[in-house]
């Protein structure tokens, strides 16, 4: 099954990315366990993939460092509910950097 999900996300990197342009970045919560699993299970994947991440983990420990009230976390752990809440998370501490004076 693994080579079928690789082979379907090429097929989405492809739709959505020109790889020749620029590589898809990976973004996520605490991202670095996905790439480590991308590097076992998929490594030709991984190849098409930027090495730069965007670690929303650490974005929000920063935020909650400079006041940002810390977010109830969903009590299920599923793939699409981790995905939402993350992007959820990813643009609370967007705005809360926003809103702080320069």
């Amino acid at each position: 099954y693994v080579d079928l999900v690789e082979n379907d996300l090429f097929d989405l990197f492809a739709s959505v990315c020109d790889i020749s342009d620029e590589l898809p970045h990976l973004a996520g919560s605490s991202i670095h366990y996905d790439r480590a699993m991308l590097q076992y299970h998929m490594p030709d994947l991984l190849r098409f993939v930027s090495h730069r991440h965007y670690d929303v983990s650490t974005l929000r420990t920063e935020a909650e460092s400079c006041g940002m009230p810390r977010p109830q976390k969903a009590m299920a752990h599923r793939a699409q509910t981790d995905i939402l809440e993350s992007i959820a998370l990813g643009r609370m501490c967007r705005e809360f950097f926003r809103s702080q004076p320069r």
